[in-house]
């Protein structure tokens, strides 16, 4: 029979295992501010998605920065000046849908990021839908995110290219109280950067990070969920061939819950995530940590299921180009 010394200890360690905290991000990072990771090899993703209701195509693609980038000059009367960093890449997400409920929708964002430790430097957003343009420049500060809207001024700046329109408002949103512990604040369109770096070990385990949406943070609860055998078929292309994939996977299955972190006197904003808002699931393949299938609920038009349709691999790319 256990001693009273023996089921006391006993009791504590439960208690202890079961009010400790999924990891976050930023508790993964290492004293250098790096995250361990492994290098995922691919370099632009297509994905797209066809119901009654909507067609979506959406481009992903990585490039390093070494210049200036369009925007970067407004970071220079900020306090914490993001035009001088290292290990700079930028992403690109490209959104095209059509639908009954969109009309027809364009739009593109790129947000430079330092790829050792994924902190954002900068976001462009930038909408040009025949009457409707402008852009939305985003810079990370320690304190929060300075958000400029920007838009021709005239008739005239209408033709010219955003970065020479004059009409500019500056906003600055303050992180609130509660972000104390979100650590290093990403932007979403990384997500699926992020997950591609992940260890092996490191995929097996829940973990959370904070991102930036429009003007509020939403915490990310990220957890791996059962998976079940995936037929897949996309084009892979490398620099030695293109080639047609066509096989069945059992792939990494992440669940994705969202919960917004609204500023004071603000009612929670939509949070989005390639036209996705809600109950968002990532299939990842286990082997190339390629992602291959995104899926959730758009508030506007119900479901939606993105297929990987073609993949792009950097140097050494080739070696995942799995056939069977």
């Amino acid at each position: 029979m256990s001693s009273p010394s023996s089921l006391l200890i006993t009791t504590c360690l439960l208690v202890i295992l079961c009010i400790t905290p999924h990891p976050s991000y930023a508790q993964e990072q290492n004293s250098h501010g790096a995250l361990p990771r492994e290098t995922s090899l691919w370099r632009g993703l297509q994905f797209t998605s066809s119901t009654l209701l909507a067609k979506l195509k959406v481009k992903i693609f990585l490039d390093s920065v070494t210049v200036e980038t369009p925007f970067s000059s407004l970071a220079k009367d900020l306090p914490d000046d993001s035009t001088v960093n290292e290990h700079r890449m930028q992403l690109t997400v490209d959104f095209a849908a059509q639908g009954a409920f969109l009309g027809e929708t364009h739009y593109k964002e790129s947000t430079i990021f330092n790829e050792e430790n994924l902190l954002p430097y900068q976001r462009n957003r930038i909408m040009d839908n025949g009457t409707e343009k402008w852009a939305k420049v985003y810079f990370w500060q320690e304190k929060g995110v300075q958000r400029y809207r920007i838009m021709p001024a005239n008739g005239k700046e209408k033709n010219l290219s955003p970065e020479k329109w004059t009409r500019k408002t500056a906003t600055f949103y303050p992180y609130p109280q509660q972000s104390i512990n979100c650590g290093t604040i990403l932007d979403s369109s990384l997500l699926l950067y992020l997950l591609s770096n992940r260890t092996t070990a490191q995929n097996q385990e829940p973990f959370t990070i904070c991102v930036f949406g429009k003007k509020q943070l939403h915490r990310l609860s990220i957890t791996l969920a059962n998976s079940k055998p995936l037929s897949v078929s996309y084009r892979s292309r490398s620099a030695s061939q293109n080639i047609t994939v066509k096989r069945e996977t059992l792939p990494l299955v992440y669940d994705i819950a969202v919960e917004t972190i609204p500023t004071a006197n603000e009612e929670p904003e939509t949070f989005s995530f390639v036209g996705l808002n809600n109950d968002i699931r990532i299939a990842m393949d286990r082997d190339t940590r390629l992602p291959l299938k995104i899926q959730g609920t758009n508030k506007s038009i119900g479901r939606l299921v993105l297929d990987l349709h073609e993949v792009s691999w950097g140097p050494g790319g080739e070696l995942n180009q799995i056939t069977d």
